[in-house]
């Protein structure tokens, strides 16, 4: 597909969209225990370092790793001039908004300085979750969670993606209508 200097996004799932709501774990980014089990950013501890561009190291030698494609993506969306928002379950007590695992690992991969919509970390129930995700425009929630993004869906103001539908964030880089079977989107 020829890159459309004033639009990089058209011919893809994200061209007619304002909006893009993203969860993080499992959505952007994947944690790892140094056992290698699966956690979450809220179980991880800064301060973190960047061990590569898309690898964050925590204090603990936790591993976050940023999905293939997904820092194209965000930064395709930005040039795109698409609203960018996370409403992410996973908040720590007693700890502002700033100081949450997730914000702080966004500003180390240096992502969060495309988000300028909301940016909710929190601790949410599946109904608190369909609740935060706030249309602006046309606008597409992704999570992994099905039941988060059933929860959503069932509002009917936003469509959603099931992160699990598809395998990397450069899939959905490509044209409509080439390789990506597009049923899972509701």
């Amino acid at each position: 597909m020829e890159q459309n200097k004033e639009n990089p996004l058209q011919g893809t799932i994200f061209d007619d969209y304002d909006t893009i709501i993203f969860d993080l774990d499992n959505t952007l980014w994947d944690c790892y225990l140094l056992d290698g089990s699966a956690t979450y950013a809220f179980k991880t501890a800064p301060p973190y370092r960047l061990a590569m561009p898309s690898v964050v190291v925590d204090v603990n030698g936790s591993i976050i790793r940023l999905q293939q494609g997904a820092r194209m993506l965000i930064e395709k969306l930005d040039e795109a001039n698409k609203n960018l928002g996370i409403v992410s379950a996973g908040e720590l007590d007693n700890k502002p908004q700033e100081a949450q695992p997730s914000i702080l690992l966004l500003k180390k991969f240096d992502l969060y300085k495309y988000f300028n919509y909301d940016v909710i970390v929190s601790k949410l129930a599946i109904e608190d979750k369909s609740q935060y995700v706030k249309p602006s425009g046309k606008t597409l929630f992704i999570d992994d969670n099905k039941e988060y993004t059933d929860a959503v869906n069932a509002l009917g103001k936003v469509d959603v993606l099931w992160r699990r539908a598809f395998g990397n964030w450069d899939e959905l880089l490509v044209q409509k209508s080439a390789r990506l079977n597009l049923g899972f989107m509701k």
